[in-house]
């Protein structure tokens, strides 16, 4: 059911200042002389599209410009559109139903669109509530009809067929994407076959193999299968190149229309106006300016995961002049260095000798004007025990003593970072706290956590070294009380190198390991577990211990792509909030720590918080530090889904959403890919 009425006021809208409607006359005289060159393109009844994309003979219908272009003058409100979901097996009606008069070509059909329309239609999608998980799933996993493995797995007969109740739209541009870009537009590329492949129709990414539960880099290409297409230019003109592409596009709707029974009818259009337009009236749909200006909401999620990795391990005070922190540190805004001796840890370095640390010496001591210094030196998980000599472990400690020289004799200020602030610095990070306090291994571990509150992250190697270190640390170590190697602690060999990560003061998030090491748990002071889909083996006295208060188990949830945690999420939060109240932070765990527990930490975020789901996602993953959480792909659409009900709870009359299903998934899988390479 479609219904139009005038747009009140939305607090999760950014406000524009005048935005127009499809309906009101333009004075603009750019506006003008766009349209005037357009209707001249129509005074050719026959145009003939030859172009390296397709070619193709068409007539171009005459158009009405009763609708013109909006301009920045008018004071009427844009429209949006109300829309309810159907339970038939027609898709919900699009703002882009297609106007006869501006039909720019009958074979294949492509539509002609303003920017008001495209305006109100894109506001519409995001105002409209997705279909619920059942009726997307598993056919969004990918169901490829030669892959017999996925087959069985997802048994596809729940829904195998494109979801009747979705519909969306899919901005492409034609030409570069680094300037004149609307938010949300992909190539192409993305969804359309190379024409060398004369390959018709869409691409089929589904995997023809293997069982994938994660397979956000298809969804592009599957959503596109059930879009409107809307494609645009920089100038706004049918030409020969756009009105190619854009043939191309409804080609491909034709084709996977006759190969799929009572599929619905999806359109292409071209817009008329512009990018100017859309910077002028409607400038919270455009990502990249004309001149090339990436706006913030705009930027790729790798962009923000690094910015928040960055604000999350910034410079921060450890012991007496010894700062832990990451590369944007060292960017200095003044001529005056912020730090005396700046140490990188990166896995080309070699420990440094003696004889350097003298050299560096005596290069600050040279001339009227303090010098500060720069060294290398090895990051964690480079180091391997049995690659060191005796000679190599006395450099570490006397690396150490000489830090601390520069700290509590020299006064110098000294900063000890890598890239992200976080992993390559820990090993060094973790010895020059034993070295200076005068703490075993197990012991700093537990420090940096929660004394310093550092987040770090370490390998297997890098606890093995450590212990190993321990008694020549605490030997030339000036405030050890002992030096006599005390037993390793059955817990701190448990641990698989690195501690749960602290998502929030109340909330921990880690795996089966870290959950069935209750003196990890004691240590770190958690009190309270929440088992997603796993079982803890502790005895029951062990769960009877003082420190320890309460276990909630959610049963039945697999990360298999088929089990739902929205039944469960509530119950899950309801769980968390309690620990918060009380002042006893809880352990969410699963087996790995990267898909079940890790979309009840994003849930917690987007409640706790009032983040949207793209920030919440990139909040939790930012602070799971070196292990990369991975909901599969119904519990990511169940969250998006879950959105809505929480928007609605807020009191929020009409969710919507920051970024549609397709476009996420599509910034999952490219920064997926910068880590773990193809």
């Amino acid at each position: 059911m479609l219904a139009l009425g005038p747009k009140s006021p939305d607090p999760l809208l950014p406000q524009q200042s005048t935005p127009p409607t499809s309906s009101s006359q333009s004075s603009d005289p750019s506006q003008l002389q766009s349209l005037q060159s357009v209707q001249a393109v129509t005074t050719a009844t026959t145009q003939s599209v030859q172009s390296s994309d397709h070619i193709a003979s068409f007539t171009l219908s005459s158009l009405d410009f009763g609708h013109s272009a909006p301009t920045p003058e008018s004071e009427e409100p844009r429209q949006s559109v109300h829309v309810h979901l159907s339970q038939s097996s027609s898709p919900t009606l699009s703002a882009l139903s297609p106007i006869s008069s501006l039909l720019l070509c009958s074979s294949p059909p492509v539509y002609g669109i303003r920017a008001a329309d495209l305006a109100s239609a894109m506001d519409q999608m995001a105002y409209s509530p997705l279909p619920p998980p059942h009726s997307v799933f598993p056919w969004l996993h990918g169901l490829h009809p030669d892959n017999d493995l996925q087959l069985a797995f997802l048994d596809p007969k729940k829904q195998a067929q494109s979801p009747a109740t979705f519909r969306n739209i899919t901005l492409v541009k034609l030409g570069s994407l680094a300037a004149c870009k609307l938010k949300g537009t992909v190539p192409h590329k993305d969804f359309l076959p190379d024409m060398a492949s004369n390959q018709p129709g869409f691409l089929n990414l589904d995997p023809p193999k293997g069982v994938g539960l994660r397979n956000f880099h298809i969804q592009v290409a599957k959503i596109a299968t059930l879009s409107d297409i809307v494609v645009y230019s920089k100038k706004g003109l049918p030409t020969d190149r756009l009105l190619g592409l854009a043939q191309r596009i409804s080609q491909a709707q034709i084709y996977h229309r006759s190969i799929n029974t009572n599929f619905p009818v999806y359109n292409t259009y071209i817009v008329l106006d512009p990018f100017e337009v859309f910077e002028q009236n409607y400038p919270d749909l455009v990502g990249i300016s004309s001149t090339g200006k990436c706006y913030d909401h705009a930027r790729d999620f790798l962009y923000h995961e690094r910015r928040e990795m960055t604000a999350m391990s910034a410079a921060t005070q450890v012991t007496e002049k010894m700062y832990f922190g990451n590369l944007a540190d060292t960017a200095d805004e003044s001529d005056v260095a912020q730090f005396d001796v700046y140490v990188e840890c990166i896995s080309q370095a070699s420990i440094p000798t003696l004889d350097y640390m003298r050299t560096i010496d005596q290069s600050m001591a040279v001339g009227p004007h303090p010098v500060s210094a720069h060294l290398d030196f090895p990051s964690s998980g480079s180091l391997m025990l049995g690659n060191l000599t005796d000679s190599d472990l006395d450099l570490i400690v006397l690396f150490c003593e000489w830090l601390h020289k520069h700290t509590h004799e020299n006064n110098h200020r000294v900063l000890l970072f890598c890239l992200d602030g976080y992993t390559e610095t820990s090993m060094l990070g973790l010895a020059y706290l034993m070295y200076t306090t005068g703490v075993s291994a197990p012991q700093a571990y537990i420090d940096l956590h929660k004394k310093y509150d550092r987040a770090f992250f370490t390998f297997p190697a890098d606890l093995v070294l450590l212990n190993h270190l321990q008694p020549r640390l605490l030997q030339r170590s000036p405030t050890a009380v002992t030096i006599a190697r005390e037993p390793i602690p059955d817990w701190f060999m448990l641990m698989d190198g690195s501690l749960p990560s602290k998502i929030f003061p109340h909330v921990y998030l880690g795996n089966l390991g870290h959950a069935n090491n209750p003196e990890l748990l004691r240590h770190l002071g958690i009190k309270r577990v929440l088992s997603v889909g796993e079982v803890i083996d502790w005895h029951q006295y062990d769960r009877d211990k003082e420190w320890f208060t309460r276990l909630m188990y959610v049963d039945q949830v697999q990360d298999d792509g088929i089990d739902s945690l929205s039944r469960s999420i509530e119950d899950c939060l309801e769980f968390l909030d309690e620990g918060f109240r009380v002042h006893e932070p809880t352990l969410v765990h699963c087996r790995v720590g990267v898909s079940r527990s890790a979309t009840v930490c994003i849930a917690e975020a987007m409640r706790r918080e009032g983040m949207s789901l793209p920030r919440a996602y990139l909040f939790v993953r930012a602070r799971r530090l070196n292990v990369i959480i991975q909901p599969n792909l119904r519990f990511m659409y169940e969250l998006m889904k879950w959105e809505e009900d929480e928007s609605a709870r807020r009191g929020v009359v009409r969710h919507r959403r920051d970024m549609e299903w397709a476009v996420l998934c599509r910034e999952i899988a490219a920064m997926n890919k910068a880590y773990i390479p193809t």
